[in-house]
């Protein structure tokens, strides 16, 4: 069984979020980022399954090159492999 969780990078709860002086972006000077509560349990739940029927877990998440330490996380709970589709646009950035 090969599984793929999607992530998306998230500012940490209760983080206090500031907007840039232009008014269009969020501030991420000083913004500790991390992976949402629901996306978490996708990729226990993904393990667990794993654990019990064999196979892989992917986890898969787009944003800049900052992402990989939210996929670091996910491999360190259990995840077998990670993929990061780099992306430097605010078009997609996941921030948004």
């Amino acid at each position: 069984m090969n599984i793929l969780v999607c992530v998306k990078r998230v500012p940490a709860p209760g983080a206090r979020i500031n907007i840039t002086s232009d008014g269009q972006q969020v501030d991420t000077a000083f913004l500790g980022f991390t992976v949402s509560p629901h996306e978490e349990c996708a990729i226990e739940q993904a393990v667990q399954l794993i654990e019990k029927h064999g196979g892989d877990v992917t986890v898969l998440t787009l944003g800049p090159a900052e992402a990989e330490e939210q996929l670091r996380t996910a491999v360190s709970t259990g995840a077998t492999k990670a993929v990061l589709v780099p992306i430097d646009t605010t078009d997609w950035d996941p921030q948004r």
